[in-house]
């Protein structure tokens, strides 16, 4: 089967990492870079590839990928048809401590199942009961965040979303929120605030809370912003496309047209 994608193949090691890879790319002025992988190899490439001219393009190898459903890709033979039509956009990031981040950013307890899914053990039925009772006894922490320097929200965070894009389907149950909202295109951020949830609430949206999403969930609200700030009393981690990005305090800013990445007719935005 021939799908028209041609050029020069290279597999990643402990030595030659994914941004080792693509930094070569970009020294042997490659057009395009394409990474066949999991979520967490595009991110590191796109911290490479952001601000240069070359399109970075995706085949994922799981279904579960974000960046794929995002982007449009679909799975791993609709991905190399996609790759070969070179279609590409403009897109932003988000940025924080001098990293990017392409989809979204977790804090709270939503940083906490991201720990498991980088771990990957999420699947694990032990892990599984494991992350349902820390749900149970999880203590929101006092959060502040800033938006744009014009206001601040102070509150018992349960868990939150700084997001560049996402998948929309996740979000398609909750009124105010919608595609256009969440455009990758639109030189915003998104903060999404979930705030402490009653023990029943959590029993409730169980299934939602674990998927790190916020469908369902009645008690959130959303602000738009360039520039947002994250302060707490005790050390709260972030985690961003399935790696983890940065501690408390932090500094999260929208990067404008950083990155030129190959679409498909399915993508989000």
């Amino acid at each position: 089967m021939n799908l028209n994608v041609d050029g020069e193949f290279a597999q990643s090691s402990p030595i030659r990492t994914v941004k080792r890879l693509a930094q070569l790319g970009l020294e042997k002025r490659h057009q395009t870079i394409i990474v066949i992988g999991q979520d967490e190899s595009f991110n590191q490439a796109l911290q490479v590839i952001a601000g240069s001219e070359v399109a970075l393009g995706f085949i994922p190898l799981v279904k579960s990928s974000r960046v794929s459903q995002i982007l449009g890709t679909g799975d791993i033979l609709e991905a190399c048809n996609v790759v070969a039509s070179r279609k590409t956009e403009e897109v932003d990031l988000g940025r924080i401590s001098g990293r990017y981040f392409f989809s979204f950013l977790n804090l709270g307890f939503g940083a906490k199942i991201s720990r498991y899914v980088k771990n990957r053990r999420l699947g694990n039925l032990r892990t599984q009961i494991n992350i349902f009772f820390d749900l149970l006894k999880y203590k929101a922490p006092q959060i502040e965040l800033e938006c744009d320097e014009n206001f601040r929200i102070r509150c018992k965070l349960f868990m939150a979303q700084v997001v560049n894009s996402i998948n929309t389907k996740e979000l398609e149950d909750i009124p105010f929120l919608t595609s256009q909202a969440f455009s990758p295109q639109d030189g915003f951020l998104n903060l999404i605030i979930a705030p402490k949830l009653s023990p029943f609430s959590r029993l409730k949206n169980t299934k939602t809370i674990l998927k790190g999403s916020f469908k369902s969930l009645s008690e959130i609200s959303l602000f738009k912003a360039k520039k947002i700030t994250v302060t707490a009393p005790k050390t709260e981690f972030a985690f961003a496309d399935g790696v983890k990005i940065g501690k408390t305090p932090l500094e999260i800013n929208i990067a404008p047209k950083k990155l030129r990445v190959i679409t498909g007719k399915e993508r989000t935005f």
